[in-house]
Formats: C-alpha cells, sequence, structure tokens
C-alpha cells in the first residue's frame, strides 16, 4: 500500500495544532469562555427570561451609550443595573423609548411590566 507522506505530514501538523490549542472535535465550548468582568467594573445584566432566570449576558456600560451585541438586542426579559442608575432604550444608540431605571429599581423581574420585554437595544449610565 503506498502512503501520500505529504498527506500524513499534513494530518501530523493538524493534530499538533488542535492539541497545542487545547481543541478538540467535541470542544463543546470550552473554547468560547464567557466575558470575565473586572472587580467593581460597571455592567448590567440581561436575563433571557423572567424572574432573572435563563441565559445571561453581562453588559458594560459607561458614560456613553453603548449598544447590546445582535445577539443579546431584543433578547431579554427581565434585567438587574446592579444598583446603578441606567438608562435602557429599545433602539441602538440610545433613542426612540428609553426608561430611567434608578439603583433602588434597578432589579426587574418583569421588563414585560415596564414594558420592555424583548426590547432593550442600547445602555447607558444615568451620570454623565
Amino acid at each position: 500500500m503506498c502512503v501520500n507522506m505529504s498527506s500524513v505530514t499534513t494530518i501530523f501538523v493538524l493534530i499538533l495544532s488542535v492539541t497545542a490549542l487545547n481543541l478538540s472535535p467535541c470542544f463543546a465550548g470550552r473554547f468560547l469562555r464567557p466575558y470575565k468582568l473586572m472587580k467593581n467594573q460597571p455592567h448590567v445584566t440581561l436575563y433571557e427570561n423572567e424572574n432573572f432566570r435563563g441565559n445571561i449576558h453581562n453588559q458594560v456600560i459607561g458614560k456613553e451609550c453603548v449598544n447590546i451585541p445582535d445577539k443579546y438586542s431584543n433578547w431579554a426579559s427581565s434585567f438587574e443595573s446592579h444598583r446603578r442608575c441606567v438608562q435602557i432604550c429599545e433602539l441602538q444608540n440610545c433613542v426612540g423609548k428609553c426608561a430611567k431605571l434608578e439603583p433602588n429599581t434597578g432589579m426587574v423581574p418583569r421588563l414585560q411590566k415596564i414594558g420592555f420585554n424583548d426590547l432593550i437595544s442600547s445602555v447607558k449610565s444615568c451620570y454623565s
């Protein structure tokens, strides 16, 4: 049986590359880790389902408007501001219908109650 040595070399290099990167055909998300927030970094948490359940997305916020990534835009059913005053908006660039959530009202288990279920596309801090 004849074996093409260039094919064997290519396969060997590919296996070494996959091993070096700690990848496997079934890496099941090991390589794609969620973004870790730095201690005391201003952020909000969006929850896919009501009552702070389901998948979550932590979004870093600041003085300027931040657009929620497309994957999580118009997706959240509950919201937590972590005791910060924030403004949430239905459209990107903090335009359209917006709501100001004061620190004491920053935990919203049902965004439907304030008319924002699956409608948050951008967010920013209330303080400029």
